[in-house]
């Protein structure tokens, strides 16, 4: 029967494989990426321009994924696509171990996938989405299947840490939980001291990355973010452009869209925790996005 089953995991590595030979694509804003790590490799540092220290790039786990993946691949296009295909199969991978006891979710999970026109178009795009699958992917898997683990704090927290290093806007879906497990279920289950101990333990990457980022950028933000947030435009101008960005996704990509949607309403009123506190988290996100003003590429958040 488990035989029987790696069929089905093949098969959506096959699927995926046709979809991405004939989607991959490289972003523009993936070269500024790209840029920095040519200058790390010729000796100048992480700069983009070799006579001043300014973090461009908004993806610091990724960017050390690309960093030192040039040691393998020299050429950062390819090497991106490379990046962009272990990440989404490892995606699905761990899909499969969350649900090959139930294969009717994971071949539903697969449709969602394959359906949705913003994970095939970003699986690629030599920015940090695939990336941010896998860690998502693994946040789940964390959360519903080593809940009753000795080491569920640790490895949480390591997941968070990397979730909030690959982009820092990608942990606000999971911060109610975080929250939530770390604080109050931990207080009620008596292991407050624990996951405390455990969290700042699987936090220390963010700690150190941002002890480095303040020493050589000298900012925490990356040159990038600070820019987008002080426009000098009213909010309501960032809003009706975040809730255009919305209605413009629904019109490129309606199945996406639709399933978010669905989905964070059935979270909010389910009667779990684990579902209202994503629930939550998702609304968090959305309202952040048009809050910021969201993107000028469709799909991309």
């Amino acid at each position: 029967m488990i035989f029987f089953k790696k069929y089905f995991f093949l098969f959506a590595v096959f699927t995926f494989s046709i979809f991405y030979l004939f989607s991959a694509w490289v972003a523009d804003d993936a070269y500024i990426t790209f840029r920095t790590i040519e200058n790390f490799h010729n000796g100048y540092g992480l700069r983009w321009n070799i006579d001043e220290r300014v973090q461009s790039y908004t993806h610091p786990l990724w960017m050390l994924n690309l960093l030192i993946g040039k040691y393998l691949i020299d050429d950062l296009y390819y090497l991106s696509l490379t990046l962009g295909y272990i990440y989404t199969i490892a995606t699905i991978y761990i899909l499969f171990l969350l649900y090959h006891f139930e294969l009717k979710i994971f071949l539903l999970s697969l449709l969602i996938l394959f359906s949705s026109k913003a994970v095939l178009d970003f699986s690629s795009s030599g920015l940090e989405n695939s990336l941010s699958y896998f860690l998502i992917s693994l946040f789940f898997y964390t959360a519903i299947r080593l809940k009753d683990h000795k080491y569920y704090y640790i490895t949480l927290s390591i997941t968070l840490s990397c979730m909030f290093l690959n982009r820092m806007d990608l942990i606000i879906p999971v911060l109610p939980f975080a929250f939530f497990t770390f604080f109050y279920q931990a207080y009620k289950n008596r292991e407050i001291n624990k996951s405390i101990y455990y969290g700042v333990i699987g936090f220390m990457p963010v700690i150190l990355w941002s002890i480095f980022s303040i020493y050589y950028y000298g900012s925490f933000f990356a040159n990038s973010i600070i820019a987008k947030t002080n426009t000098g435009l009213p909010s309501t101008h960032l809003q009706i452009q975040g809730l255009k960005y919305l209605y413009s996704n629904i019109l490129y990509d309606p199945f996406t869209s639709i399933f978010i949607y669905i989905t964070t309403t059935y979270a909010i009123f389910s009667k779990k925790h684990f579902n209202k506190l994503i629930g939550l988290g998702l609304i968090l996100y959305i309202y952040y996005l048009v809050h910021v003003g969201a993107d000028y590429m469709y799909g991309r958040f």
